[in-house]
C-alpha cells in the first residue's frame, strides 16, 4: 500500500527536532518505492497537502502534555468518519483543524492516518540536539513506525 511517512519539527529547537530525527533513521532503513518519506517544519494545511491522495499516512511529531513522561511515545489513530481527537502536538492543533476542513471540503484523505507523538520537555531552547529522554526514545519510535508499515 502506498504510504507517506512525514516527520514534523524544527531542527534548531531542541526536542522539537524529534520527528526529524526519527525520519533520518527511517531513511536509512526503508528502501521501498511504495513508501515516501518526507519531513519539514510545516503547518496543518501544508501537511494536508502533503498527505492527501495517499491511502495511508504516518506522521511523527512531538507532544508536550501535562502528565506525559519525557520520551514516552503516544500512538494516535485517526479513523475516517469518526471524531478527530484533540491533541496538544507541537504542530498538531493546526493539523487536526486542517483535517476537519479537508474532510468538510471533500479532500481525498488517507484511509488510515497514524500519528506517533514523542513526549518532550524543551521545544524552546536553540539547540540542534534533543534532551536525553527524547534522544533515547527515537529508536523506539523508529521501531513503532516500522511495525506500523507492516500492518
Amino acid at each position: 500500500m502506498k504510504t507517506i511517512i512525514f516527520g514534523i519539527g524544527n531542527p534548531y529547537r531542541c526536542d522539537d527536532n524529534a520527528g526529524l530525527e526519527v525520519i533520518k533513521e527511517l531513511q536509512l532503513k526503508i528502501h521501498n518505492p511504495e513508501i515516501i518519506i518526507k519531513s519539514g517544519s510545516v503547518d496543518g494545511l501544508t501537511l494536508l497537502d502533503e498527505i492527501h491522495d495517499y491511502p495511508k499516512a504516518i506522521i511523527i511529531d512531538s507532544i508536550k502534555s501535562k502528565n506525559g513522561e519525557p520520551g514516552e511515545i503516544k500512538r494516535i489513530e485517526i479513523i475516517p468518519g469518526k471524531k478527530i481527537p484533540a491533541t496538544s502536538l507541537s504542530h498538531g492543533i493546526d493539523f487536526i483543524k486542517a483535517l476537519q476542513i479537508g474532510r468538510d471540503m471533500g479532500y481525498k484523505l488517507p484511509k488510515k492516518i497514524m500519528i506517533f507523538a514523542i513526549e518532550i520537555t524543551d521545544n524552546i531552547s536553540f539547540n540542534e540536539e534533543c534532551t536525553e529522554p527524547v534522544k533515547n526514545a527515537i529508536p523506539n519510535a523508529v521501531k513503532f513506525v516500522l511495525n506500523e508499515i507492516k500492518q
